[in-house]
């Protein structure tokens, strides 16, 4: 014994029937690696960041121009303010020139040049500890030292992205005055050298973890933006090769369906003709036959359909009581033929007129009854339809349909799938055979 048991909400004034959406998917082509995304985000944030400095780098230079003043010849100091200048000058063009090249940009080569134009501006800038230098003037010098330590410092924050790039931009600020200021000699200055050596290592070390960081994050950006791409297109990829298959299924169905119509209709008109027995079996053969194709290439377009989730729902207002007496009637020629008692119940408390699909309806219980019978040699198979519950706020009622038999049944692991794919189940009718049947996947929201 087997029973099937499903509840069905109708709306008694708008149908319950509902299709839930689904995505489809699709691959893609990925030019660059993760390598080469990594290396040119790394080179544009040089180029992104650097522009906010060169302000910043002619306003300090002033600074620092006025400061020495008094202390360093005015001819040394008006030199080093105009090569100070130029070379910002000289590298905002290059910023401008990289806008204009990218994004195809020679990574190597513009990393080059920018490297190049950072060295000069930090020898420019080491010229404070060097040709600058105030000799005697310890004050001027202490502060002289803050500004080289200052001006390297801040190079962490906008060379984040290429240690090349800030070693040629500290090192020249810190490494020749260093040497500059031992030898001259005494006891502070050599204090003073040692401060810029031991802050050179310092700020080589932070900056080659920042830029470590820097990497590993731009990876782990680009590996996760990569990720969601074939993500995407895998998505795309599948809902175009989905809406290919229903479009064939469709054109195959269309194809087949004009002649098999035509050649039911042509037996139709026969029937009405003056036949024999012998002859009139073949033509009801005939029928029977076009009319179990005819489902069955409907039934493979409605599964494609929701298994794309496209298939759509019409509801309409229909009289409930014939929903069942239509299904049965389909089906009583086979039960009879197996000598099988096909029974239908419905309960009296169920609305007259309700609204929803009643053709998908008769599908799920066609193929659901039809199941029954199939997989029953003797013994009876019965339709029960009763209303579990009605809602008179929402003016919806919820109807119950069991369907039993008195066959082989399922086992309760194939019960668990039956309803949630397209299972082939291997059914024992006999102790000496097996025979195989399919288990019809149903959207839960036609039947739930």
């Amino acid at each position: 014994m087997f029973s099937q048991a499903k509840s069905v909400a109708f709306k008694i004034p708008s149908t319950s029937f509902t299709m839930a959406d689904e995505i489809s998917a699709q691959p893609i082509s990925l030019g660059k690696t993760i390598g080469q995304e990594v290396d040119a985000e790394r080179l544009a944030l040089l180029y992104r960041l650097t522009p906010m400095t060169l302000a910043t780098a002619v306003a300090f230079s002033l600074i620092v121009f006025a400061f020495l003043q008094p202390v360093v010849d005015s001819q040394r100091l008006v030199g080093w303010l105009i090569a100070n200048n130029s070379i910002s000058v000289i590298r905002y063009l290059d910023i401008q020139a990289y806008r204009r090249a990218a994004p195809v940009a020679d990574i190597k080569h513009w990393h080059r040049r920018f490297i190049l134009l950072t060295f000069c501006a930090g020898s420019v800038w080491g010229l404070m500890g060097t040709l600058l230098f105030p000799i005697g003037e310890y004050g001027y010098q202490a502060i002289l030292i803050v500004f080289m330590v200052g001006t390297s410092a801040v190079g962490l924050f906008t060379l984040t992205s290429s240690l090349a790039a800030y070693c040629a931009l500290a090192l020249p600020i810190l490494i020749p005055p260093a040497i500059f200021i031992y030898l001259q000699g005494d006891t502070g200055h050599l204090h003073f050298s040692s401060a810029l050596l031991f802050f050179a290592f310092l700020v080589v070390i932070n900056s080659r973890r920042s830029i470590n960081n820097t990497t590993e994050m731009l990876t782990f950006r680009f590996e996760n933006a990569r990720i969601a791409k074939e993500r995407e297109q895998a998505l795309l990829a599948a809902e175009e090769a989905g809406r290919a298959r229903l479009q064939f299924l469709a054109n195959m169905s269309h194809e087949i369906r004009t002649p098999l119509n035509g050649i039911l209709g042509m037996g139709q008109l026969l029937q009405n003709s003056p036949l024999d027995s012998v002859q009139k079996h073949r033509l009801e053969t005939i029928n029977t036959s076009g009319q179990h194709l005819l489902v069955l290439i409907n039934d493979i377009l409605d599964f494609s359909k929701m298994e794309a989730g496209k298939l759509e729902v019409a509801p309409q207002v229909f009289e409930f009581r014939r929903l069942p007496k239509e299904v049965l009637d389909l089906l009583v020629e086979r039960a009879v033929e197996k000598d099988i008692v096909l029974k239908c119940q419905v309960s009296p408390d169920i609305p007259r007129w309700l609204l929803g699909d009643a053709g998908r309806v008769k599908q799920v219980l066609h193929n659901l009854v039809g199941n029954a019978i199939k997989f029953t040699d003797h013994g009876e198979v019965s339709l029960q339809i009763t209303q579990v519950s009605q809602d008179a706020h929402q003016n919806q009622a919820r109807i119950r349909f069991v369907v039993r038999d008195s066959g082989v049944g399922i086992s309760d692991n194939d019960q668990k799938i039956s309803f949630n794919s397209l299972a082939r189940l291997m059914l024992r009718r006999h102790a000496s055979m097996v025979a195989p049947g399919w288990v019809w996947q149903f959207p839960n929201n036609w039947l739930n």
